[in-house]
């Protein structure tokens, strides 16, 4: 996940960037430079989506898991 906290920074310092310029100085943000960065972000989101997907699935695999152990224990024909 580190991979995903380094774009993050660096989605966040071009944002970050573009915020802080001045209208009006001639430092507004053209639009391809708004289409990359929203290109960039959609990216990113996916890629959270993919990461969260698989999240929720390992956790029902480790609930099923811890669930048969529990089963396993509570019926067991001797106990420990």
């Amino acid at each position: 996940m580190g991979h995903s906290d380094s774009q993050h920074d660096n989605l966040s310092k071009k944002i970050e960037e573009i915020l802080s310029k001045q209208p009006g100085k001639g430092n507004v943000p053209n639009k391809q430079t708004l289409e990359d960065l929203l290109e960039e972000v959609n990216i990113y989101h996916q890629e959270l989506v993919f990461q969260n997907q698989d999240l929720i699935r390992i956790q029902e695999e480790l609930t099923e898991s811890k669930q048969h152990f529990v089963d396993l224990f509570d019926n067991a024909p001797i106990g420990y």
